[in-house]
């Protein structure tokens, strides 16, 4: 009988010691970690180029498109029809410049995430004609303006010219609630529509001032950190005229 308890106490003191040799080897099982999605921004677009008469080119490559923020400086190139594409390319917000040799530059402020389009954006050259309006009247529903051009446009010589009109004596290319672009070879006199100027906010009844500068194409405005500018007209050659009543 003390034989037989014996014999059972080594197997319980067996099977003790096999679970805890048992317990202690198992492997520990580490939790999955997550997949680390890729969230990253692919931001493209198109730069297009057009003549000082206002003609878009046939070939729009060779623009320098450089890509400014979070720390990150990115650059690439337009292909003929003006697309360029960025990749991998952190969310965030930047500063989109536009270059190349011949053409005013223009840049831009984005915000970039996920498979984003860049608006549009047009280069044309710098302007070449100086513009002046030696007088302006409000005739009925319309400001008709009498100009002329240095040099003279002429046949195949159209002279193009942006108009700002604020109730403001201050009015410029960046506070006036209305402008308009205009190209021709005629330049002697252009006016300005009356229901467009009221419907930007212009009172019709307060003192009128247009400020003019020249272009030589129908030129878009950029926005470079919420400041908006107009990089192909002279902003140097900027003169203010009141209308007359």
């Amino acid at each position: 009988m003390k034989k037989i308890n014996t014999t059972l106490a080594l197997l319980l003191v067996l099977v003790i010691a096999g679970f805890s040799i048992t317990s202690c080897s198992k492997k520990v099982e580490q939790p999955a970690l997550p997949i680390q999605e890729n969230t990253n921004s692919t931001p493209y677009g198109s730069v297009w180029l057009v003549d000082k008469y206002g003609n878009l080119a046939g070939n729009n490559s060779g623009v320098t498109v450089t890509l400014k923020g979070e720390n990150v400086t990115l650059q690439t190139t337009s292909g003929i029809n003006g697309s360029f594409e960025f990749k991998d390319v952190p969310a965030g917000n930047y500063l989109l410049e536009y270059r190349k040799e011949g053409f005013a530059p223009s840049s831009r402020t984005t915000s970039v995430k996920g498979n984003f389009y860049v608006t549009q954006t047009i280069l044309g050259p710098v302007a070449e004609h100086d513009i002046f309006i030696t007088d302006a009247t409000l005739a009925f529903n319309k400001i008709i303006m009498k100009m002329n051009a240095f040099p003279t446009p002429g046949k195949n010589k159209a002279a193009g010219y942006m108009v700002f009109v604020s109730n403001n004596p201050d009015v410029s290319a960046y506070n006036a609630p209305y402008y308009q672009s205009t190209n021709s070879e005629v330049i002697d006199e252009q006016f300005l529509e009356v229901e467009k100027l009221i419907k930007a906010g212009i009172n019709m009844n307060d003192s009128i001032y247009l400020a003019v500068y020249p272009n030589t194409f129908n030129v878009t405005p950029s926005d470079s950190n919420g400041v908006v500018t107009f990089p192909a007209i002279k902003l140097s050659g900027k003169k203010i005229i009141t209308v007359n009543n």
